[in-house]
């Protein structure tokens, strides 16, 4: 069933952008066609920054998704890693829709990932990841996807650091990744002080890494029928600023 014969009101309510419970399977198949392409391309094109170079996800390697929804990020690094074995890659979503870790499932068995886990909470994530890392990582790719975007509280933040300080140190990469995308002007209205990157930041100054950001806006044209208001079918595209850094694991 294509967009335009959705009902608007499930639309307009229910995936409110990423803000939404899912409370069923459908509900996050809907949100996955109306916006994975979308954050596909932005992920693909943070991993394409020239500017910046991100190493491709390969064996002994371990991917850990804030937020992973259905999984884009597996996708974007599948594109990337065109010639490495990313099926040899571990990978650890952290999700708190049952219904969007469900349609994860699918998209991760889709790509034959033998070692994998979708959980709850980012503490449940972090033990995931050293239980199937056999407590030992090559690279160590932290990943956040919009994550940074929403309205959150110092509380996730602490929660989010916790998780991540705690599976390096524990799985002792050579190198950790931190890949992060984020729309642009919407986010702005409910971002502390108005500032997109804030919560970012605050992960950032948490961990004492240095932040290094690169803001690329670029173009993604959003099909008619996607639209979910469906006075504002006319402009067909959407704008976002994707950074990615990388820091290495002292």
């Amino acid at each position: 069933m294509h967009g335009k014969n959705f009902d608007l009101h499930l639309r307009s309510e229910v995936l409110q952008r990423g803000r939404g419970d899912f409370p069923t399977f459908e509900h996050a198949c809907l949100y996955a066609y109306r916006y994975m392409g979308m954050h596909f391309h932005a992920f693909v094109k943070a991993l394409s920054n020239e500017n910046r170079k991100i190493p491709k996800p390969g064996a002994d390697d371990l991917i850990l998704d804030f937020g992973c929804g259905p999984a884009t990020s597996l996708f974007g690094f599948e594109r990337a890693a065109v010639g490495r074995p990313l099926a040899a890659t571990t990978f650890v979503g952290i999700e708190r829709s049952q219904s969007m870790r469900n349609l994860a499932e699918v998209a991760v068995r889709t790509l034959d990932l033998g070692h994998f886990a979708l959980e709850a909470t980012a503490e449940q994530g972090a033990m995931s990841c050293a239980e199937l890392g056999s407590g030992r990582a090559n690279r160590l790719f932290l990943v956040f996807s919009y994550f940074f975007g929403q309205n959150l509280e110092y509380e996730i933040i602490e929660e989010v650091a916790r998780a991540a300080s705690g599976t390096i140190s524990r799985m002792r990469p050579r190198q950790v990744v931190s890949v992060y995308t984020n729309i642009d002007i919407e986010c702005a209205a409910w971002m502390p002080n108005g500032d997109i990157h804030y919560w970012y930041r605050a992960f950032i100054g948490r961990m004492d890494w240095k932040p290094q950001i690169d803001e690329m806006t670029y173009t993604y044209p959003v099909p008619s029928d996607l639209e979910l208001d469906p006075n504002h079918t006319a402009s067909g595209s959407l704008t976002y600023d994707v950074q990615a850094h990388t820091v290495s694991a002292q």
